[in-house]
């Protein structure tokens, strides 16, 4: 495996090792993550920044899509995750090519603004090979 990929890979896997210890209480309930763990992602309607608009299948057909699922009232693992995740990137020589990262929220209640709130903090709203995204009302 490429020294890059085998870095991203690597600290995906750290990253997924500290969630049980990053977790932390949230005021009021938290998505049902069980409810998608071992199936299939659905092609989801979602409304991103810079009026971008799509589903997952028809987001970047022959594109590759770096596709992270977050909250915005997460508060342990998912702002960090992102920001480990841009830096790896930087240090292979940024996204873009020959992918893309969408990051796309799995809470209803997440909104667009929502979104972009989380994409300015982690200083990526500006970032053209990253979207942040909020699943449409219906999906």
């Amino acid at each position: 495996m490429p020294e890059g990929p085998r870095r991203l890979s690597s600290l995906a896997g750290s990253v997924l090792l500290a969630v049980p210890l990053l977790a932390q209480n949230v005021p009021g309930p938290l998505p049902e993550e069980g409810r998608y763990v071992g199936r299939a992602v659905p092609d989801v309607a979602f409304r991103g920044a810079r009026n971008a608009t799509g589903s997952l299948l028809a987001s970047g057909p022959g594109e590759p899509v770096l596709l992270a699922l977050v909250f915005t009232r997460c508060a342990g693992v998912c702002s960090p995750f992102l920001a480990s995740l841009a830096r790896a990137q930087d240090s292979l020589g940024g996204g873009g090519r020959p992918y893309r990262t969408l990051v796309l929220s799995f809470d209803p209640r997440d909104t667009l603004g929502d979104m972009e709130e989380m994409a300015g903090r982690l200083g990526l709203r500006d970032r053209a090979d990253w979207t942040f995204a909020a699943a449409e009302e219906d999906a």
